[in-house]
C-alpha cells in the first residue's frame, strides 16, 4: 500500500483491525470472514500492533449488537431497507447475507471507491456516494419498506443541534424509519487517542428522552454498549478491558439509542 496516510486520515482501517482480531482471537463470540480477507493490508496490521484490546473488542462489540438488532429488525419486518450512513469498510451485509434486506451503503465519493476497490460490491447492496447527513441520499432508498438507518459513530465529530436538526430533515423524508445511535454522553479520552490529531466526541447526549423529544420522535430502547460482552465474554478478556467496559456501562458513557422518526 506504499507509505501510510497521516493516520487521522487511516483510521477508515480501525474498525476492519477491530473485526479481525476478534475473529482470530474470539471466533465464536464474532466472525468476519470478509474483514479477515483483507487483514494483511499493512493499515491493517498497523492498528493491530498498535491499538489495545479495549479499542478492539469495544469496536466489536459494538458490530456484534447492531448485527443482532439488524436480524431482529429483518425477522419482524420481512423484507426491509437497511441504511448504514458513513458505511466506511463495514462488512454488515456480508455477516448478515439476508436477501430480504436491501442494504444502502451511504459515504463520501472517496471512501465509497475505496470501498469498492478493496471491499468490493455485494448482491443485495446499493453503494451511494454523498454526505451521509444530506437527505437528498432517500430519493434512491426503497422507502415504502420498513427501514431501519444505523447512524453508529457517523456524527460523532457533529455539534448534538446539528445532529437533531439532521434527524428532523431525515423524518420528513422517512417518516417511520428506525434509527439505530452509538451515543457518548460525554467525551470520550480514548477517543481522542486515535491518530496524531485530537478526535474529540462532538455528538454527546446526557438525557436520551430530551434529545428524542427534540427530534419529535418515539425512542424505542437504550442499552450499554458493552452490556453483552461483559456477560458473553467475562474473564476471557483482559482485566484492564474488562474494567473499561464494567466502568463505561456503570456511567452509561456510550451506549446504544433506538428510536423511530
Amino acid at each position: 500500500m506504499g507509505k501510510f496516510l497521516p493516520l487521522y486520515k487511516d483510521t477508515v482501517y480501525l474498525p476492519t483491525a477491530a473485526r479481525c482480531y476478534a475473529s482470530r482471537k474470539y471466533a465464536s463470540y464474532f466472525y468476519d470472514q470478509k474483514s479477515l480477507e483483507i487483514e494483511s493490508m499493512d493499515h491493517v496490521q498497523y492498528f493491530l500492533k498498535n491499538s489495545s484490546q479495549f479499542t478492539l473488542m469495544g469496536f466489536a462489540c459494538r458490530y456484534k449488537t447492531i448485527d443482532r438488532i439488524v436480524q431482529e429488525f429483518i425477522n419482524k419486518n420481512g423484507e426491509s431497507s437497511i441504511i448504514c450512513l458513513g458505511i466506511g469498510l463495514e462488512t454488515i451485509n456480508y455477516r448478515i447475507n439476508d436477501l430480504r434486506a436491501h442494504f444502502y451503503s451511504i459515504d463520501y465519493p472517496g471512501t465509497i471507491a475505496l470501498r469498492k476497490k478493496i471491499i468490493g460490491e455485494f448482491e443485495n447492496e446499493v453503494m451511494i456516494e454523498g454526505d451521509p447527513s444530506d437527505i437528498s441520499w432517500a430519493k434512491k432508498i426503497k422507502t415504502k419498506l420498513p427501514t431501519l438507518i444505523i447512524a453508529a459513530g457517523v456524527f460523532r465529530h457533529v455539534e448534538t443541534e446539528s445532529v437533531i436538526n439532521t434527524m428532523k430533515k431525515f423524518k420528513s423524508s422517512l417518516k417511520g424509519a428506525t434509527i439505530l445511535f452509538d451515543i457518548a454522553n460525554k467525551p470520550d479520552k480514548h477517543a481522542r487517542k486515535i491518530g496524531n490529531e485530537p478526535s474529540p466526541f462532538r455528538f454527546v447526549v446526557k438525557d436520551p428522552e430530551n434529545f428524542t423529544s427534540k427530534i419529535g420522535a418515539k425512542l424505542v430502547s437504550i442499552k450499554p454498549v458493552y452490556e453483552d460482552i461483559r456477560v458473553e465474554l467475562k474473564k476471557k478478556l483482559k482485566l484492564l478491558t474488562r474494567f473499561n467496559m464494567w466502568n463505561s456501562d456503570r456511567n452509561m458513557k456510550r451506549f446504544f439509542l433506538t428510536i423511530t422518526l
